[in-house]
């Protein structure tokens, strides 16, 4: 869907890169940022938002593996 291809993004955006064959989840400013501002490195595809507190995510340790699950009164 191209109505949802984005360089900058929003905290809580989950994304795929199809540059890079990456998942994403934007939280706070990337490599690509300049100041605080949420920037992919290129082009990502939007696929959904986390709604909730994000301050967990700063936490998980770099390269770490996670897992994300849909509460059943969403799916």
């Amino acid at each position: 869907d191209t109505d949802r291809v984005y360089t900058y993004g929003r905290a809580g955006d989950l994304a795929c890169w199809p540059a890079g064959n990456v998942f994403c989840i934007f939280f706070g400013p990337t490599p690509a940022s300049m100041s605080n501002e949420i920037r992919a490195a290129s082009a990502v595809n939007v696929v959904g938002r986390i709604c909730g507190d994000l301050d967990l995510l700063w936490r998980i340790p770099d390269g770490a593996a996670i897992s994300l699950t849909v509460p059943s009164e969403v799916a």
